[in-house]
Parts: structure tokens; sequence; C-alpha cells
């Protein structure tokens, strides 16, 4: 009878020793799976955030690209509009400044453009 009791006590114990083993790597479960909770909630936020950030850069992009369609229609129109091989025929000083001024004017707005991009100045800037 004694034995019983030893055994069924033996028993209980190792019973609850591995439960109490399996309590312990839960719980080291449970932690890590709350800090992996905490990261993708942080990651997620982060993706909202630049989600968000690129919306607005296309937006403005967007806004940009319209108004140099625009822009290009304009210039498009006035060109339709004017026979300059008429015109350079009839006053070939008038019209010949008025290109190289117009190309000047185009090539200056076309560096200042791309040295506020960061690229670099030509370096054949004299001509």
């Amino acid at each position: 009878m004694n034995q019983l009791f030893i055994g069924i006590i033996l028993v209980l114990g190792l019973g609850g020793y591995y439960l109490y083993s399996e309590n312990v790597t839960l719980k080291e479960n449970n932690a890590k799976l709350v800090i992996a909770v905490e990261e993708q909630k942080q990651v997620i936020a982060t993706m909202k955030e630049d989600m968000e950030r690129n919306a607005l850069s296309r937006d403005n992009l967007q806004r940009e690209l319209n108004s140099a369609e625009a822009e290009k229609s304009r210039y498009l129109g006035i060109l339709s509009r004017h026979n300059f091989e008429k015109l350079a025929t009839v006053k070939p000083g008038l019209m010949e400044n008025r290109f190289n001024n117009g190309t000047k004017e185009l090539f200056e707005v076309i560096e200042n453009e791309t040295a506020k991009s960061g690229t670099s100045k030509s370096t054949d800037s004299d001509n």
C-alpha cells in the first residue's frame, strides 16, 4: 500500500514538473510573441507614413506634370499659329535674333533646372 502511495506521489510530482516546465516555455514564447507584435505595429505605422508620403509626392509630381503639359500645349499652340518660314524670309534679322534669344533663354532654364536637381554644371558653359 505504501508503494502505491509512493507511486502516485511520484507520478503526480513528475506530472507537476512537466506542467511547470511547459508553463515556463509558454511564458517565454508569449513574451517573444508580444515583442514581435509590437515590432509589427511599428513596421505597420512606418509603412503607413511612407505610403502617405509617397501619395503626397505622387500628387505633387502629377501637378507638376499637368503644369508642364499645359505649358507644352501653350508653346505648341504658339508655334502652330505662326508661319516661321515666311517670317524668316520677310524679316531674317528679326527672326534670327528672336530664335537666338529664345534658344539662349531655353538653355539657361535647362541649366538652372538641372543645377537644382543636384547634377553638376556643364564645363562647356561658355558656348
